[in-house]
């Protein structure tokens, strides 16, 4: 008779395989999180927006000089100081 090919005791498929289907679905999850996170989608709506660290710079030099934080001759030399970085 067939009815007993594997010897009848925990094989090491019956440990490995649902072991790798975790491992599988994991690396799965991951993969989307990393999509959704390069893409922007999870950003919260009214946050800051997702820009570069020289943009983001930028974007604070300009709004400190339009708030008269700094003058003319300041705001020209910190802005030459963030391009050329």
């Amino acid at each position: 008779m067939m009815y007993d090919w594997g010897g009848g005791g925990l094989g090491l498929g019956m440990i490995l395989g649902p072991l790798f289907m975790l491992v599988l679905v994991a690396i799965a999850a991951w993969i989307v999180a990393a999509i959704f996170r390069s893409s922007g989608f999870g950003a919260l709506p009214g946050g800051p927006p997702r820009t570069g660290p020289s943009n983001g710079a930028l974007a604070i030099l300009q709004e400190r000089f339009a708030r008269g934080e700094i003058d003319k001759p300041q705001y020209e030399d910190m802005r030459k100081t963030i391009a050329s970085s």
